[in-house]
């Protein structure tokens, strides 16, 4: 490798967090960087986000180690889903994480057994749902409704759990 070795040295005096990050991967991502900068500058122009990008802008990915993103995309797998089809109801146990890939859907949730379910959200294009019950491990907080056909980008709980909540790597020097 070019510049091995290296120049400097490092030393701390207290716990420290590394990150590494593979030089192939990094090339990789700073081209994907870069491309999509070209892309999301024309999709604004047409006031218009794919679901990709949309789903990489959200909170959840802001935290998702770099080496992760690509892995999380390749293990995704699209879903068809018709409209009126539950896509998941309030109270059962989280299983997957899911984008919206094209369509609309609603978030609603009913405060008792007898009330009559409230609307929360509507969901289109690159929105996501489903990560809250897989993090704090409980159950759906709310339903989700198809209100179109549409289809969506599902990731299971174990992949979620493996790339998404994966603990960082700390050493000490």
């Amino acid at each position: 490798v070019a510049g091995q070795p290296r120049p400097f040295s490092v030393r701390t005096n207290s716990k420290t967090t590394i990150r590494r990050i593979d030089t192939s991967l990094l090339d990789v991502l700073l081209d994907w960087d870069q491309s999509a900068k070209d892309e999301v500058s024309e999709i604004q122009a047409n006031a218009d986000e794919d679901w990709m990008t949309k789903m990489l802008k959200s909170e959840l990915f802001a935290h998702i180690p770099a080496e992760n993103i690509q892995n999380i995309i390749m293990r995704m797998k699209e879903v068809r889903v018709k409209k009126g089809s539950t896509v998941i109801n309030q109270h059962e146990e989280g299983d997957c994480y899911y984008v919206v890939k094209k369509g609309q859907c609603v978030v609603s949730r009913q405060t008792s057994k007898d009330s009559k379910p409230v609307l929360i959200a509507e969901l289109r294009d690159g929105d996501s749902f489903g990560e809250e019950a897989l993090v704090s491990d409980g159950r759906r907080n709310a339903t989700v409704t198809m209100i179109t056909n549409g289809s969506l980008m599902k990731l299971s709980k174990q992949d979620f759990s493996g790339l998404v909540r994966s603990e960082e790597h700390t050493s000490e020097l």
